[in-house]
């Protein structure tokens, strides 16, 4: 397997994925439905349009390795949209909790 590119490639996909996502949620839509609002009430359609970004980049991302290896093109396909898809997540929570964390340590 190629470790390497699946490894970079996901990797650049769930960053930019997740930027994406954060530019739009903040800058576009910034009075939509938040990550945080999910469980309260009903999500709607253009919070839902920006999580199409990141599976967007993840399925890119998974076509760009499945195009450049030769053996166990399928597998290699879908550990890349899995790890993109993981880190995207991880990604996007940090980037929504990051400045709120920020604020309680500076108030101390």
């Amino acid at each position: 397997m190629r470790w390497r590119l699946i490894l970079i490639a996901s990797l650049l996909a769930a960053a930019s994925g997740a930027t994406a996502l954060w530019l739009i949620s903040s800058f576009i839509y910034p009075n939509v439905a938040t990550l945080n609002d999910i469980h309260t009430r009903k999500p709607e359609l253009s919070f839902l349009l920006k999580l199409a970004v990141p599976f967007a980049a993840s399925i890119y991302a998974g076509i760009f390795v499945y195009r450049h290896t030769a053996r166990r093109r399928a597998a290699q396909a879908l550990i890349c949209v899995a790890f993109t898809l993981i880190s995207c997540g991880a990604f996007v929570t940090t980037f929504y909790n990051l400045p709120s964390f920020l604020r309680s340590l500076m108030s101390r």
